[in-house]
C-alpha cells in the first residue's frame, strides 16, 4: 500500500507541502495529469478507470461556461504579456498571471 497522502505531503518532493499551491504541477505532468510524486488517479494496473471521463467532463465543463459567459478585461488585466516557452511539457505560458473577468451572455 502507499501512502499517499505523505507522497503528497512530502517536503522532500515540495516545497512548503501543507500550502495549497496547484501551480506547484505546472508543466510537470503527462497526459495523465501525473508527475513523479503526485498519484491523483493512482498507477499501475489499477488506475482509476475514469481518467479519461474526469478529462472528457473537464472539457464539457469549460465549453458550457463558454457558452454562457464571455471573457472580458478587468481593471487588472494587462494590456500586453511576455510568453515564454517552457522545456518540461514544452508548453507556452505567460510570464504572469492573465487576470480577466466572466460577463453573462
Amino acid at each position: 500500500m502507499w501512502d499517499i497522502d505523505r507522497i503528497h505531503h512530502n517536503d522532500e518532493y515540495y516545497t512548503d507541502p501543507e500550502k495549497f499551491d496547484p501551480h506547484r504541477f505546472d508543466g510537470q505532468e503527462s497526459n495523465t495529469l501525473q508527475d513523479d510524486h503526485w498519484f491523483g488517479f493512482g498507477a499501475g494496473p489499477r488506475a482509476c478507470p475514469a481518467v479519461r471521463w474526469a478529462f472528457i467532463a473537464m472539457k464539457i465543463f469549460i465549453v458550457q461556461l463558454m457558452k454562457e459567459y464571455k471573457v472580458v478585461k478587468t481593471a487588472k488585466t494587462l494590456e500586453t504579456h511576455e510568453w515564454s516557452l517552457t522545456m518540461v511539457g514544452s508548453s507556452i505560458q505567460p510570464n504572469k498571471d492573465l487576470l480577466i473577468g466572466f460577463q453573462k451572455r
